[in-house]
């Protein structure tokens, strides 16, 4: 065969129960063809691919011998044939006929030593521990007795018999299931609109589970989901609004995560770039021309200026209105000066007394932030303690997109959010965060509080005088 320069016969087979154990060195067993196509390829030099090697053969000898599948006088044939491929080959397909024989488990003791040495055990079985402190039903005893189990493997090289790691596995999944239903479940504010119990309020965010080495608690949601509130800066008096604004910040920074219009706007803005630079150069025309934004005028400047995306003077008055609006709703949301919590409770205290229903509503709303910001479940902004758990997922500081929060009159913002809510539906790519196995169970309870305090408070926000919004307790 090597003076005809064929290098192996044809590819190589293994048996369905071998190809189950792909750590193994013989997940590729060589298998020899028929005689009458053994000839046939002899006078071609084609170089067939999956070659065994001569290490592949070395090492799935070693794995039979080491499931008992080798006997004395077989393991001599296969040492004075040790420089003959071909004939290792054919014997490894003889002897790999009972490869998936393993009576003393050796086989199966190997890939557990294997998967416990890559598993952080002492990580996992402190999540079980602190969690089991708040809540109880986490220390499973089942998961408990596998958990010792698996010490005792590490310690002792050999797989302890009492463990197994299909049970291992599902007991340790299910108690991470438990921990992060009770985190939805504390964070969840039921709401419904008036007294229909089928009109339902729920935000999207949500804990759910994919356990991994490192970490096994994830935190995201598969779509946005946009709260309108019932106020309008046009008719709200100016500091009731700014007051109103500086509160949704506070939200943002101490219990929920949500963005505002500005956010909104700021996060399309990238999609109207392109418009504001044709802007831009047909009003710089008409300026150094000293010309009067005429339609004959704005066409004549369109001519010159070859803009990219506006073709006409009624688009382009068009796009120049839309951005007027954009530019007068950012001013209207921005605040300047301190921010913090003391900062609103002292702009509060300044209010007028209100002038309408609406503005009553929004005095007995920043009560209830002030007291909820005096009492909340975490000490300090909820980002800045939950970063260092973090062990994957570059979006934390994103989350806040997927509960967009905007006035009943800014249509541009509403536009945005609509379509931030269409590209999360097409299938977001990111990845979302993920906690680390000692992360502070208390601290991440903490946060589940915040969660559910602020989307009360904010849906409280969609409160007019003629509809409420009923909480479930």
């Amino acid at each position: 065969m090597p003076n005809a320069s064929v290098n192996d016969a044809q590819h190589a087979t293994v048996s369905p129960a071998w190809a189950k154990q792909p750590m193994l060195a013989a997940h590729r067993v060589a298998k020899l063809p028929a005689q009458k196509e053994l000839m046939r390829d002899v006078f071609t030099d084609t170089r067939f691919p999956h070659q065994p090697t001569r290490k592949t053969l070395v090492d799935t000898i070693r794995v039979l011998s080491a499931t008992g599948n080798v006997s004395a006088q077989q393991a001599q044939y296969l040492a004075d044939n040790v420089s003959h491929p071909n004939r290792l080959w054919s014997a490894i397909e003889t002897l790999s006929q009972t490869a998936a024989n393993d009576p003393n488990d050796t086989i199966n003791s190997a890939v557990y030593a294997k998967l416990l040495r890559d598993t952080p055990v002492k990580d996992m079985a402190a999540f079980v521990t602190q969690w089991a402190k708040v809540l109880p039903e986490v220390a499973d005893p089942q998961l408990i007795a596998q958990l010792h189990a698996a010490k005792r493997t590490l310690e002792d090289g050999t797989t302890d018999r009492w463990f197994d790691w299909g049970t291992f596995n599902s007991a340790f999944i299910g108690a991470v299931e438990k921990v992060a239903t009770e985190l939805n479940s504390r964070m969840k504010q039921v709401a419904y609109f008036d007294d229909d119990d089928t009109n339902e309020i729920d935000f999207t965010l949500e804990f759910s589970v994919d356990v991994e080495r490192d970490g096994g608690l994830i935190v995201g949601a598969d779509h946005s989901m946009g709260l309108v509130m019932e106020h309008a800066y046009d008719d709200t008096q100016t500091d009731y609004w700014k007051a109103l604004v500086h509160g949704l910040n506070l939200i943002n920074e101490h219990l929920l995560p949500i963005v505002n219009t500005v956010d909104l706007l700021d996060q399309s803005g990238m999609m109207f770039e392109e418009y504001e630079q044709d802007l831009t150069g047909v009003w710089n025309y008409l300026s150094e021309h000293d010309l009067e934004d005429t339609l004959e005028n704005i066409e004549k400047a369109l001519e010159v200026t070859e803009p990219c995306m506006i073709e006409e003077a009624e688009m382009f008055e068009e796009i120049a209105n839309q951005y007027h609006r954009r530019e007068e709703t950012k001013q209207n949301w921005e605040l300047e000066g301190d921010l913090s919590i003391d900062a609103f409770k002292a702009r509060v205290a300044a209010l007028n007394e209100p002038n309408t229903a609406e503005e009553r509503l929004l005095v007995n709303w920043f009560h209830d932030l002030a007291a909820a910001l005096d009492n909340k479940p975490m000490a300090s902004p909820w980002a800045g303690q939950l970063t260092d758990y973090l062990v994957s997922g570059e979006c934390f500081y994103m989350l806040n997109e997927f509960t967009p929060v905007y006035g009943v009159e800014e249509v541009e913002a509403h536009e945005a959010a609509d379509d931030q809510h269409h590209f999360f539906m097409q299938g977001d790519d990111r990845e979302f965060p993920k906690f680390g196995w000692r992360t502070d169970a208390k601290l991440l309870l903490g946060w589940a509080d915040s969660m559910k305090i602020g989307q009360k408070l904010v849906m409280q926000l969609m409160n007019n005088p003629d509809r409420k919004i009923r909480f479930a307790d």
